[in-house]
């Protein structure tokens, strides 16, 4: 397919790319917060089952959050739930499981599902993360992220399936949902709430990116040219 004259296509993969991390860095971020004490040491062990009792202060919502952990270790996984609930004027939320996950001991891989609901502020949050990574370095990720809140009506989705190997790099499936993106401008004629994929390679630095029905490729000086 032909360039859309008015888009930059390493731009529009950039900012197409740049979502998909900002969904996973959120994901990673509740997942830090549920788990902030789960820590050696501070364990309350029975049999292969690990428990943390612990609060913490929400920073977004304010109040204290009640959080129980549970680690059952099964030979190299180990299983996770994660119980939260909050009394108080203030982010205040009804008991809830937040966390429903499995990993590997080292956690170099695994699947987690985080979600909770905030009632009283009308905000709701829902993700899914499965990855996988090799010395430390992330190579597969199935993401999948939701964030509403209906006092101010806002809603973002993100999905993508982002893959490694080597100096190859892709995203696939992708999709960007919200009412923000809907309207025109933002690249051009191009729907950006429409699925997507990007490839490129971490060396070299060009790549392509499809969406919308166009194919639009970028060279290493992050040019547009020909596919």
């Amino acid at each position: 397919m032909g360039m859309d004259q008015e888009t930059n296509p390493y731009q529009l993969a950039s900012f197409l790319v740049t979502m998909l991390e900002t969904g996973h860095f959120i994901h990673n971020t509740y997942a830090t917060f549920f788990t902030m004490n789960v820590i050696p040491g501070t364990v309350e062990v029975s049999g292969n089952e690990f428990l943390w009792d612990f609060s913490a202060v929400d920073p977004e919502f304010g109040g204290t959050i009640d959080i129980t952990a549970t680690a059952a270790v099964e030979g190299e996984q180990v299983l996770w739930t994660v119980i939260a609930g909050a009394d108080g004027e203030e982010g205040g939320f009804e008991e809830q499981q937040v966390i429903d996950g499995i990993s590997a001991f080292d956690g170099s891989s695994g699947e987690w599902s985080i979600s909770f609901d905030v009632q009283e502020d009308g905000f709701t949050f829902g993700s899914t993360a499965i990855w996988d990574s090799e010395d430390g370095q992330l190579t597969a990720l199935d993401l999948s992220t939701s964030i509403s809140e209906d006092e101010t009506g806002f809603y973002q989705h993100t999905e993508g399936v982002y893959a490694l190997d080597g100096t190859s790099a892709s995203i696939s499936n992708g999709r960007l949902q919200s009412p923000e993106y809907e309207d025109e401008g933002y690249f051009g004629e191009i729907d950006i709430t429409q699925p997507f994929t990007v490839s490129w390679d971490t060396e070299s630095g060009n790549g392509t990116v499809s969406i919308d029905g166009q194919t639009m490729c970028w060279d290493e000086d992050q040019m547009a040219v020909d596919c």
